[in-house]
């Protein structure tokens, strides 16, 4: 299908594309894009719809055609820092060839972690839903500090991409799936 960008958020990742030939909105995610480029509001796009847990959901997005800004559009992409919230553009700490974190250039706060709830994103349709984020926290303070709990986390990163994936197309298993990661949730909090 073809589409234009509707908004796009680099900090958060993900956006809407409105459809050219039905005029819906589909979610997308910086998951879905190929390619290097990110998208920017007003950019025209090929892209493969497919329904989702809440709603249509856009694959495969690529660019075809950047928007025109004129000279007076100029984009500040930068960010402010979480900690010493000053205008920043973060620095990318990478571990064997792979992105872990990027860091505030003036204070070094870490400002985002790069690893993933592929599972739980995909179930939740969101990397920064509010249990995402607990499952999150509780792989970082309580699993990454012992040896059981990283041996699991290395497991669950070789084997859930695939799961995730076809997580998106299968909405009864993954409402059932949600149900046990709510009920985690719950668990992981009062621990």
């Amino acid at each position: 299908m073809e589409g234009t960008v509707k908004w796009f958020s680099q900090e958060k990742g993900y956006g809407f594309i409105t459809s050219d030939h039905s005029g819906e909105d589909h979610y997308f995610n910086i998951r879905s894009i190929r390619g290097a480029e990110l998208p920017s509001n007003g950019d025209k796009v090929l892209f493969e719809s497919k329904t989702g847990n809440q709603g249509l959901r856009a694959v495969d997005v690529k660019i075809t055609l950047k928007a025109i800004k004129s000279r007076h559009d100029k984009q500040d992409d930068r960010i402010n820092c979480p900690s010493c919230h000053k205008k920043i553009v973060p620095r990318i700490v990478t571990y064997y060839g792979k992105p872990e974190k990027s860091l505030c250039p003036y204070c070094g706060a870490t400002v985002k972690t790069f690893s993933n709830c592929f599972i739980a994103t995909s179930v939740y349709g969101d990397p920064h839903c509010e249990a995402v984020i607990e499952l999150r926290k509780f792989r970082d303070t309580k699993l990454k500090n012992r040896a059981m709990g990283r041996a699991f986390i290395k497991t669950y990163y070789s084997v859930s991409p695939p799961i995730a994936d076809w997580l998106q197309s299968k909405p009864t298993i993954s409402s059932f799936i949600k149900k046990i990661l709510d009920w985690l949730v719950t668990i992981v909090r009062t621990n």
